[in-house]
């Protein structure tokens, strides 16, 4: 399987060349849109359970936004 590529960009949506490293700041936006055509057609390759349930998996082409993680 070939991997699927994924984008991230910065608050005013410009694209990193490469993604952060170390204590670098988090990317505000990712973007993978390959993502979703993988979900549905490669989903065994990918470890998903459509070989078990049947189900196919679908994601529309969007972008992922950082959001602050909730306190347990």
């Amino acid at each position: 399987m070939t991997p699927i590529p994924i984008y991230a960009f910065t608050d005013d949506m410009d694209w990193l060349g490469e993604f952060p490293k170390g204590d670098d700041p988090a990317p505000r936006y990712l973007a993978a849109p390959e993502l979703g055509r993988a979900l549905w057609y490669q989903a065994e390759q990918l470890g998903g359970p459509s070989s078990v349930s049947g189900q196919r998996e679908s994601l529309p082409r969007t972008f992922f936004v950082l959001k602050a993680c909730r306190e347990a």
